[in-house]
C-alpha cells in the first residue's frame, strides 16, 4: 500500500512539474542555481516560493538520510555480528546504555561523509555519485529477485536455517549449554540475560527441562 501509493503521489507530482517548468529545458539544465529543479521552482513561484519548496526539500531529504542511516547502520552491525566486515570486532559492539549499534551508526556517518565530499569536486562528481547510488541500489534489489526468478527457490537456498535460532525478538536457551565466557560475551553485545523458570511458553520444542535464561534484545 506504501509503495503504490508513493508512486502514485510521485506521479501526480511529476505532472504538475511537467505542466509548470519551460519548454526551453537548456535553460534549466543551464540554470545559475546548478539545479533545474531549483529554476522550476524559481520560474514558477518566484524567489520566496523558491525558498519556500527548497527548504521544504531540504527537511525531507534529511529525514529520508536518517531512515536509510538506521537501515544501513543495522545491516552493518549485523554483518559485523558475524565477522563478514573489516573491524568486525569494534563494530560489533552494542552501547549498554543507549542500547544500539553506536559504533556502526557513527562509522556510517563517516563513510557517507567521505563520499559526500566527492560532491565538492564538481557538479559531474556529484551527479555521478547519485546515479551511481541509484543504480546500485537496483543491482541490489535486482540480483535476488532474477535468481528466484530464474533458478527458482529449490535451487536458492540459504546454508544456515535462522529458526533454528531465532524466532523472535526474545530467544530461549538452555543455561547448561552456555559458558561463562559466552555468557560474558552476549552481555558485551547489549544483551540482557534473567533466568526464568522452564514454562511451555518459553521453553522451544525438543528442550529440556529446566532453568533457562532468556536474552532479550
Amino acid at each position: 500500500m506504501s509503495i503504490g501509493s508513493c508512486w502514485f503521489f510521485g506521479w501526480i507530482i511529476c505532472i504538475v512539474i511537467a505542466a509548470c517548468m519551460t519548454r526551453d529545458t537548456e535553460s534549466l539544465l543551464g540554470s545559475p542555481f546548478g539545479q533545474p529543479m531549483a529554476q522550476i521552482y524559481y520560474d514558477a513561484l518566484g524567489k520566496n516560493g523558491a525558498l519556500g519548496f527548497m527548504s521544504l526539500l531540504f527537511i525531507v531529504q534529511f529525514l529520508m538520510g536518517l531512515s536509510i542511516l538506521v537501515a544501513v547502520s543495522r545491516q552493518s552491525w549485523a554483518f559485523s555480528r558475524d565477522g563478514a566486515l573489516p573491524f568486525s570486532s569494534f563494530f560489533r559492539r552494542v552501547s549498554p546504555r543507549l542500547f544500539i549499534p553506536i559504533r556502526a551508526v557513527w562509522g556510517c556517518v563517516l563513510v557517507a561523509c567521505v563520499l559526500g565530499l566527492l560532491c565538492l569536486i564538481a557538479p559531474a562528481a556529484a551527479s555521478a555519485l547519485f546515479s551511481l547510488a541509484v543504480a546500485a541500489n537496483n543491482v541490489a534489489w535486482g540480483t535476488p529477485i532474477l535468481c528466484r526468478l530464474i533458478w527458482g527457490q529449490k535451487k536458492v537456498q540459504a546454508r544456515a536455517n535462522a529458526r533454528k535460532w531465532f524466532t523472535g525478538p526474545r530467544i530461549t536457551l538452555s543455561e547448561e549449554i552456555l559458558t561463562e565466557e559466552q555468557q560474558n560475551a552476549i552481555r558485551e553485545e547489549g544483551l540482557q540475560i534473567e533466568s526464568v523458570p522452564a514454562t511451555p511458553e518459553s521453553v522451544h520444542a525438543g528442550a529440556e527441562k529446566g532453568d533457562h535464561i532468556e536474552t532479550k534484545i
